[in-house]
């Protein structure tokens, strides 16, 4: 595309909006999609230019949408209002996304509940822990946030996780919190406290069915981590971060959403 071409000098079928209507919103472009949005470009770029250079400049539609008012603005072409609209719809997108997942979270499946979290702990600059309460059917009676800061063993006491578990007669709990670091390898500490739930859950009758690690480049279910270590014999006090390294590698358990 020649740069200077205006929108209303394409022709109707290459216009966003008219495309949209004409063909459906699935059938638009990332760069379409965006200039929508948009709405208007700059002096040099039409809208639907100005598109395709800030998703080059940002890293894609996957980087879009962590990106923060501050930083959108710093894009040229991008005032307040656009990256209001930017973020108004990002953030819709997300709770619709997360209001469909949350009827039906498949309590014996990760990935499921990984994708669910993803949006809401990968970005976050801290790390948070998440105890989510489910009834017997498997659907969220109640999410909160009981932990947050520089997160140990020591600190994630079991009787904050399930003082509200037992309120709301919670079947099973899912725990899960974020690495802000962007890796979700777990660490030795990150293994003690799963096996700490695990234990009070059982004298409490409330399964713990998973303690996830949230972060940007992937998730780990630490359930499937204990599962290796009884498979080959590993108890926590042999635990070395050498073992625990291999095991990760050798069965994959950082694993990548989808």
């Amino acid at each position: 595309m020649v740069n200077n071409i205006k929108i209303k000098d394409l022709d109707c079928e290459d216009r966003p909006r008219e495309k949209l209507k004409k063909y459906g919103a699935s059938n638009l472009s990332d760069k379409e999609l965006l200039a929508i949005l948009l709405r208007t470009g700059t002096q040099k770029l039409n809208v639907i230019e100005l598109a395709e250079k800030i998703l080059k400049d940002i890293g894609g539609i996957n980087n879009l949408r962590y990106a923060t008012f501050n930083e959108l603005q710093k894009h040229k072409g991008i005032g307040q209002v656009k990256a209001i609209n930017i973020l108004a719809a990002l953030e819709f997108a997300k709770r619709i996304f997360t209001e469909d997942i949350s009827e039906e979270v498949a309590c014996d499946n990760p990935q499921v509940v990984a994708n669910y979290f993803r949006h809401k702990l990968s970005t976050l600059k801290q790390e948070v822990f998440i105890a989510v309460d489910l009834n017997t059917k498997g659907k969220i009676l109640e999410e909160r946030e009981v932990f947050k800061g520089s997160l140990s063993s020591s600190l994630i006491h079991p009787r904050e996780i399930f003082k509200n578990s037992v309120r709301n007669s919670a079947a099973s709990i899912i725990c899960l919190h974020n690495h802000p670091s962007g890796d979700a390898s777990p660490s030795r500490e990150d293994i003690k406290t799963t096996y700490n739930l695990i234990e009070v859950g059982e004298i409490l009758g409330i399964s713990c069915l998973d303690h996830i690690i949230i972060a940007k480049k992937g998730y780990c279910s630490l359930i499937k981590v204990l599962n290796i270590l009884a498979k080959e014999k590993i108890s926590l006090e042999n635990l070395s971060s050498e073992i625990l390294e291999r095991i990760l590698k050798q069965y994959n358990l950082v694993e990548s959403y989808t």
